[in-house]
């Protein structure tokens, strides 16, 4: 499905309550540093729904979420050793 310059909405046929599918990235950091480890893809109608989908995510580590070239939010480290 072809992107936007900024991957941020869908060029193809998915479409959310706003018209368009917005894909988003959840990076995860590591260290005091901020490594980056890894990433999982979120697709969302909006930002609203993609940082609900991220906060619903368990992990260990801090966490950045971006739309294209855009920061969403930001996301601290999770304690889940005592969940």
């Amino acid at each position: 499905m072809p992107l936007s310059g900024d991957y941020g909405v869908a060029g193809g046929d998915r479409k959310g309550p706003g018209g368009q599918v917005g894909y988003y990235r959840l990076y995860l950091l590591d260290g005091p540093e901020g490594r980056f480890v890894g990433f999982e893809e979120i697709e969302a109608a909006d930002d609203v729904e993609a940082v609900r989908l991220a906060e619903a995510m368990p992990d260990r580590h801090a966490r950045e979420l971006w739309c294209g070239k855009r920061k969403v939010k930001s996301f601290a480290a999770k304690d889940v050793a005592g969940s």
